[in-house]
């Protein structure tokens, strides 16, 4: 286990989340871009895709392949409690889970020692594994029409860079550069079939975060949470302007799972198409991470 003490630990234990380990992966070759591709900023970073409103109905083939199966991921702030509910979902829905893969991450100590010079590197690593994480699961719903559930997901993780951009620890040409690679992630990627979003006060999920009493999430504090309150808001909002049907529920108390379960069968599918899935030359994407 990847131990987290100190500041700025926000980053870290929160994309280290469960059990605060980092993701599974191999750390990406360097492949310099030049800075004239990126344009200008943009704020509001997970606005840089978009679906169009006019959307193909699925292929009878295509659905076929996916049988009744959703890709769903759930969502929402440190210690509100995604990872238990995502283990039982997918337990009731017969669905396959995938958690956030937990390995050593080869910027954590880089990150202690200069946050400033390795926090667009460790969100970079930690995209990619969330991209990765995305793929493996897209691949098991077209190749068996097994149901997958996420505890996270790579269309998430802009909600932590936007953050890290507003603390100082990622520049402006970092951002840039981080909104890029997103970028071209998720062009590759089809949007989630169901957004579930468990919703609860910062408040109540840093008081959660105490009780739970996790070594790695020790710095994370109430301000830290607002901020990502905020930008998951945000989030979740242009989920639904995307087309994901996105479920919301107050989870200021836990909920039974079985309201979820059904909740999650009678949604709407979005509707995917032939080219929206990825083809068996699908890029690795070599982020520029190497370590200097």
């Amino acid at each position: 286990m990847v131990e987290m003490i100190g500041s700025p630990d926000v980053l870290a234990s929160e994309n280290m989340e469960p059990g605060c380990k980092a993701s599974l992966g191999t750390p990406a070759r360097l492949s310099p871009r030049p800075a004239t591709i990126l344009g200008a900023i943009d704020t509001n970073v997970c606005r840089q895709r978009r679906y169009s409103s006019s959307r193909k109905i699925e292929s009878n083939k295509l659905s076929q392949r996916l049988g009744g199966g959703k890709l769903v991921i759930v969502e929402g702030n440190i210690g509100v409690g995604k990872t238990t509910l995502t283990q039982k979902l997918a337990d009731d829905l017969k669905y396959k889970v995938f958690l956030e893969p937990s390995t050593d991450n080869p910027f954590l100590e880089k990150f202690y020692a200069d946050p400033h010079k390795y926090a667009l590197k460790l969100q970079l690593w930690i995209l990619r594994q969330r991209y990765l994480t995305y793929v493996s699961a897209l691949q098991h719903i077209i190749s068996t029409g097994q149901g997958v559930i996420l505890d996270r997901s790579v269309y998430s993780d802009c909600v932590f860079a936007s953050v890290c951009h507003r603390e100082g620890f990622i520049s402006s040409d970092g951002y840039q550069t981080y909104q890029y690679w997103r970028d071209q992630s998720l062009q590759h990627l089809p949007l989630p079939h169901v957004t579930v979003f468990l919703d609860a006060r910062p408040q109540l999920c840093h008081d959660r975060i105490h009780t739970r009493a996790r070594e790695c999430e020790s710095g994370v504090s109430l301000d830290y949470l607002e901020k990502l309150h905020q930008e998951y808001v945000k989030f979740i909002n242009e989920m639904k302007s995307d087309g994901s049907q996105v479920l919301t529920y107050d989870w200021s108390t836990f909920k039974d799972e079985a309201i979820v379960c059904e909740d999650i069968r009678a949604a709407n599918r979005v509707e995917w198409t032939e080219s929206d899935l990825p083809t068996s030359d699908l890029p690795s994407l070599e982020f520029p991470l190497a370590e200097e």
